[in-house]
């Protein structure tokens, strides 16, 4: 039987999330992808890491300015992704990772450790985008793209690229990764880099071959290389990831066990006299299972006579009756009728990992209170709901419905839709005329909109979206006053 291991670069994930979404860059979208990806993902896996960058990095020490010309992360976003780190560790997920160490190494210290560790055949996944992390790929390792779910193996690196997963270190020093601000060979590329390594077999036979006899290469590749080999010997140690990082990879191999994302609520002592009595109210009462004392007196071994009643005849349409009377009752029997029993449900909410967007109970408790001053029900508030810019923001829909449920709303219907404009009419009861309002192009042009992914990809939608949403704010203030919808933001 085949041992499925997954791997996952965390920080590549996330930041892949985060820019995705710039224009949420002060909300939680990043954290809700990163979430949603590690977790479809992680699905059929018998054992899954997390690994981890640490904030230091023992290739700066080496070289400053490694990733010296990257600005300094948002606090949103790191935020965000420390959130995500502790929701994954509560899915029961190990955290690997060691100071000075980034998630690379931690993964190539992984993948070694398994290789050796795991009895058997054995199925390692890396997920992650970064290139250097092709090193690690052998029969049984792969890595997964995080873009297109695409499976890379060894035979595809050389197949691919024209080099061995173990030359991979020398080919990214040869072309050098501006991202990483690590120098490589003047205008050498992929290309010519893997030709350098076919033909000479590292970097350093590079610059032996460019020492030794400089006219066997081109005059300008000679000038590169010749340029090049104060800094090649640098570029390759900081390309090259380090498989010896202090972590205890045994974790990634013992039973998962998940852990409550919150618990306890709140306590007694934090209760009001009335939030006391109703949680006593609601407690489920305890029937004991202990046998009956024998009464004072008696012979603890005479046999006692239990009288039971009989059953009373029943009455099929008193039970009809009932029935058709409950469906209603236990409806609103689901609904919470306290604080502290909105607060419970929004912890089991919580712990559901269905609403992990929103990072905490906390936050859902409030969603929820926002939500019952528009009319929602809590669960259907937090199924709607989302964040953006640190707001509860609502789908254009829901604002239409809320719209529609207010008794001075005659009537709301979308009267015309393209992928250039959108209009909708709207009539209030008491205005002696309908109004109606059209969102085109241009205008989403002059709000700076056009450049943003649901624009490009969905115009039409985030046309009905705006226009729906300015008709219902312009003529029903008293449903929509500081509520807020996704785009106008």
């Amino acid at each position: 039987m085949t041992t499925t291991i997954l791997l996952v670069d965390l920080s590549a994930v996330f930041w892949r999330g985060w820019h995705a979404t710039a224009e949420e860059a002060e909300g939680s979208a990043a954290q809700r992808i990163t979430l949603s990806m590690i977790r479809q993902r992680a699905q059929g896996y018998d054992h899954v890491a997390i690994c981890i960058d640490s904030p230091k990095s023992w290739r700066r020490d080496l070289e400053p300015t490694y990733k010296a010309n990257r600005e300094a992360k948002p606090k949103g976003a790191l935020d965000q992704l420390k959130r995500c780190q502790g929701i994954l560790q509560a899915d029961g997920y190990p955290i690997l990772g060691a100071d000075g160490y980034e998630a690379d190494d931690v993964i190539a210290t992984s993948v070694a450790w398994l290789v050796d560790a795991v009895e058997g055949e054995y199925n390692i996944g890396i997920y992650s985008g970064d290139k250097d992390l092709l090193a690690c790929l052998q029969p049984g390792v792969e890595r997964i793209s995080m873009a297109t779910g695409e499976v890379v193996t060894a035979d595809d690196v050389y197949r691919k690229l024209g080099v061995e997963p173990s030359e991979i270190p020398d080919w990214l020093a040869l072309m050098g990764d501006a991202s990483d601000n690590i120098r490589g060979v003047h205008r050498v590329g992929s290309k010519v880099a893997a030709k350098l390594v076919a033909e000479h077999g590292s970097v350093q036979g590079v610059i032996d071959a460019v020492t030794a006899n400089p006219d066997q290469f081109t005059p300008a590749l000679q000038a590169n290389l010749l340029d090049a080999r104060a800094w090649l010997p640098m570029s390759l140690r900081l390309s090259t990831l380090n498989a010896d990082a202090p972590i205890n990879c045994a974790a990634i191999l013992q039973p998962r066990t998940m852990q409550p994302l919150c618990g306890g609520g709140m306590s007694l002592d934090e209760m009001t006299d009335d939030e006391r009595h109703q949680y006593e109210h609601d407690k489920p009462s305890v029937v004991s299972a202990e046998p009956s004392q024998p009464e004072r007196g008696s012979d603890p071994g005479e046999a006692r006579e239990v009288a039971i009643a009989e059953p009373e005849p029943v009455d099929p349409k008193r039970v009809e009756r009932a029935m058709a009377l409950r469906a209603p009752d236990w409806d609103s029997r689901l609904e919470p009728t306290s604080l502290v029993q909105l607060y419970k449900l929004a912890e089991n909410a919580h712990n559901s990992r269905l609403f992990s967007a929103f990072g905490n109970a906390d936050a859902l408790f409030v969603v929820a209170l926002a939500g019952h001053d528009l009319g929602l029900r809590p669960i259907k508030a937090m199924l709607s709901m989302h964040v953006i810019k640190n707001r509860a923001v609502l789908p254009a829909q829901l604002l239409m419905a809320l719209c529609l449920k207010n008794p001075a709303c005659e009537y709301f219907m979308l009267v015309e839709s393209s992928s250039e404009s959108a209009t909708y009419e709207t009539k209030r009861r008491e205005n002696p005329r309908e109004n109606t309002l059209t969102w085109t192009l241009d205008d989403a042009k002059r709000a700076g909109l056009l450049g943003k992914d649901n624009w490009r990809h969905h115009p039409a939608d985030m046309l009905r979206n705006r226009a729906m949403a300015a008709l219902a704010r312009a003529v029903y203030p008293d449903s929509c006053h500081n509520v807020y919808v996704e785009g106008e933001l």
